[in-house]
């Protein structure tokens, strides 16, 4: 038997996602002047910095087409949330893997949970996925 701490796979996401994106570095800054405001356009929004929500630095780094992570990430949010899901509390949509990164780590934040051992699977498999595609790249 093994445990699988999806909490501390779930803070490394924003890490990954963040350098994964092409648009920020590991120190949370932009890689260039131009970065921000493709960012925002991605986006739709303007974002504040530093960007620190999974959720959209999952959706950067799923539209960095420069990376063989895009095309997994878009292929899983295809068949994962082919439709939208409503989660338990009624007024949270997921439309993406990020979103519920998110959703799951902002309930363990607040004190809704205690642990994310129910997704430590799930967060495995995606950690492996992140590790595969970007030594793909290197």
């Amino acid at each position: 038997e093994f445990v699988i701490n999806a909490d501390f796979l779930a803070r490394h996401f924003e890490h990954y996602f963040r350098v994964c994106s092409g648009l920020l570095d590991s120190r949370e800054e932009w890689t260039d002047a131009e970065a921000r405001l493709k960012a925002e356009t991605i986006l739709g929004m303007s974002v504040e910095s530093p960007l620190d929500d999974v959720g959209l630095l999952y959706k950067l780094a799923r539209k960095n087409h420069s990376s063989p992570l895009s095309e997994c990430l878009c292929e899983l949010d295809d068949r994962l949330y082919a439709e939208t899901v409503t989660m338990p509390d009624g007024k949270t949509v997921i439309s993406d893997i990020g979103d519920r990164i998110s959703w799951n780590r902002k309930r363990v934040a607040q004190g809704y949970w205690n642990e994310l051992s129910s997704e430590g699977m799930f967060f495995s498999l995606l950690t492996s996925l992140v590790f595969y595609c970007v030594c793909a790249i290197t």
